[in-house]
């Protein structure tokens, strides 16, 4: 019988923590599998050797649906990004609610980007994807940005949570002064009622209640990933064109 899902995280980064020199060089052509903070890596992410989260950036996943639709490809972007580092790496993944990877992650750009080493499922960051970053940082805006495509399943597996952990390198190829943050966001199930929040088959006052709190004006990402559920025209962001849509889809309890 396989090991739970945390338990081959730990036993996969305790293998990475045991083959590192005290004072270990940054790993510059991508992070090992399993280093996200999602389910499927056990919580762990790359904050155990850069440090702890720290700083005024963020990571940011860009494009997610507020709903899937079966067998459809959607081209997602990491953003990272911060005020006072130089470049940026990154890790994604898409896992249900136990950590079990759904549909399929897609290298557009390998040139900048490639599957993970060590647990399956992750992708990150070439050596080249950072140097670029570190070349076109300030003109992104002290950001780096890759992209990846996600290939949703051919069948409904229920909400899909993208998990992405971002590092925000000072460029001085050790891990002392990176600063790592972590996000995740999620794509309801393709039978989910549009604007149904609380996933009861309706869209009653309970869900108008999360609008309200989730409404944060034009080009403004939700700090809650679960609110993207209520962003009817996918522009991530809740606003009051979804305001809009959200009376049009109200049915009330039941």
């Amino acid at each position: 019988m396989r090991p739970p899902i945390v338990v081959r995280a730990l036993v996969v980064f305790a293998i990475i923590l045991g083959a590192l020199p005290p004072l270990a060089r940054a790993n510059r052509v991508g992070a090992f599998g399993g280093l996200n903070g999602s389910v499927a890596s056990g919580g762990v992410s790359c904050v155990v050797c850069h440090g702890a989260m720290a700083g005024t950036g963020m990571v940011q996943i860009l494009n997610v649906p507020a709903q899937y639709q079966l067998n459809t490809s959607y081209d997602l972007i990491v953003r990272v990004s911060d005020p006072v580092q130089v470049g940026a790496g990154f890790e994604i993944s898409a896992e249900d609610a136990v950590g079990n990877h759904i549909g399929a992650l897609i290298l557009t750009d390998p040139v900048n980007t490639r599957v993970a080493p060590g647990l399956a499922g992750f992708v990150t960051h070439t050596a080249t994807g950072v140097n670029n970053s570190v070349i076109n940082w300030i003109a992104l805006g002290h950001a780096a940005q890759y992209a990846v495509r996600w290939q949703a399943p051919p069948a409904d597996m229920g909400p899909v949570t993208f998990y992405a952990a971002g590092n925000a390198i000072n460029n001085n190829f050790l891990v002392t002064g990176d600063l790592i943050y972590l996000t995740n966001v999620t794509t309801m199930s393709p039978a989910v009622v549009p604007d149904d929040f609380d996933g009861d088959g309706d869209v009653d006052l309970a869900d108008w209640t999360a609008m309200v709190g989730c409404l944060q004006g034009p080009g403004v990402m939700p700090t809650n990933g679960q609110c993207l559920v209520l962003d009817a025209d996918q522009d991530d962001d809740i606003d009051l064109r979804d305001v809009a849509a959200f009376q049009r889809n109200f049915t009330g309890p039941g």
